[in-house]
């Protein structure tokens, strides 16, 4: 089995009803555009979602491999869940430095 979820240190967030996504960096406040097809994914990095079951296309591996990479996500081989506020929240501008909502 092969788990993935979010690095700590992020939340994910959508902006806009959607149509928008960013990581939340909780050390400095940043946040990282993503794009709507890696943020699908994201949202399956939540430590819960074995990768390994053969439902997801074959372009997530690369996704996946891009976002260990830039330690966005950790692999895991067992379930670890994330945080609370790391939970993918819809969210307005103004509330985006209260990332622990």
């Amino acid at each position: 089995m092969r788990y993935y979820k979010l690095n700590e240190r992020f939340a994910l967030r959508g902006f806009s009803l959607g149509k928008t996504f960013a990581l939340i960096d909780d050390t400095n406040g940043k946040h990282i555009p993503i794009k709507p097809y890696i943020a699908e994914v994201l949202k399956l990095c939540n430590g819960r979602v074995d990768f390994d079951m053969p439902v997801f296309p074959p372009e997530y591996e690369k996704i996946l491999k891009l976002l260990v990479d830039r330690g966005y996500i950790v692999k895991k081989e067992t379930k670890d869940e994330i945080l609370p506020y790391q939970e993918y929240k819809e969210t307005s501008i103004r509330e985006i430095r209260a990332i622990r909502d």
